[in-house]
C-alpha cells in the first residue's frame, strides 16, 4: 500500500469548463506551502476526477501533523484525508481493509463502511462494495453495523483506476483557491472588522496585499 493524501474540493467542481484553472491555482498553492514548510517526502501532486492526489514517499508523524497544518489552512480545500492507495480488484480492497480494521478494531464497537465509485466501470457499485465489505468486517471482528452514528466509519473511494482506503477527514477552509479570483487591497486598522474582511476575501480567492 502507498501513503497518499486524497484532496477533496466542493466549489471549483462548479467551474465547468475552468475546472483546470483553479485545480491549478489549488495545487500551486499547495506546493508552495509545501516549499515554505521544507517538506521533503513528496512525489508529485496530481489531479484525478474532482480531487487531487498527494503522492508520499514517507510520513512520519511529525510531517503528519504538518501536513494537517498546511492544508486545514488551503483555501479551495473541502477536506482531506490521509490514506492508502491499493489495487482497484475487490480482493484487494477487502485485504486491504480488513488490514485497516485490524490496526483499529480495539478503538471503537460499532462501524459503517461508505463507498464513492466514480469509476463506473468497477464491478461492484458502491452500495455493494459497502456491503461486502462490511460482511467480512461483522464475520472476523464481531463488530456491530451502525449506519446513522457509528464509532469508526472505513471510507473507499473508487476513482480512474486507482482505488483508496482511508478512516478519517480532516475539514479544510473551503472557498476558492488564493490568486484565482485577481488581486486586492486590503486596509487594516486596529480593530476586528478589517482583519475578518482580509480572511473573506482571501477565501474568494483574491490575492490580497495588506496596508
Amino acid at each position: 500500500m502507498k501513503n497518499r493524501i486524497l484532496v477533496h474540493y466542493d466549489e471549483i467542481s462548479l467551474k465547468g469548463g475552468n475546472k483546470r484553472f483553479f485545480e491549478n491555482k489549488l495545487i500551486l498553492n499547495i506546493q508552495e506551502k509545501i516549499t515554505y514548510h521544507k517538506l521533503g517526502s513528496i512525489s508529485k501532486i496530481k489531479r484525478l476526477y474532482g480531487r487531487i492526489l498527494i503522492d508520499l514517499d514517507e510520513l512520519t508523524d511529525t510531517q503528519k501533523q504538518t501536513w494537517i497544518i498546511i492544508l486545514k489552512h488551503t483555501f479551495g480545500i473541502a477536506n482531506f484525508s490521509f490514506g492508502h492507495e491499493v489495487l482497484q480488484t475487490v480482493e484487494d480492497i477487502e485485504t486491504s481493509a480488513l488490514n485497516e480494521i485490524e490496526t483499529k478494531k480495539d478503538t471503537f464497537n460499532s462501524f459503517q463502511v461508505k463507498t464513492k465509485r466514480a469509476n463506473k466501470t468497477f464491478p461492484l457499485n458502491s452500495p455493494e462494495l459497502s456491503k461486502r465489505i462490511g460482511a467480512k468486517i461483522v464475520e472476523k471482528f464481531h463488530k456491530k453495523v451502525d449506519l446513522t452514528n457509528p464509532d469508526f466509519t472505513l471510507f473507499i473511494e473508487i476513482v480512474d483506476n486507482k482505488a483508496f482506503i482511508y478512516t478519517e477527514k480532516h475539514p479544510g477552509p473551503g472557498g476558492m483557491p488564493i490568486g484565482s479570483s485577481g488581486k486586492g487591497i486590503v486596509l487594516i486598522s486596529g480593530g476586528f472588522d478589517s482583519p475578518v474582511a482580509a480572511y473573506y476575501a482571501m477565501k474568494r480567492g483574491l490575492n490580497i496585499r495588506l496596508i
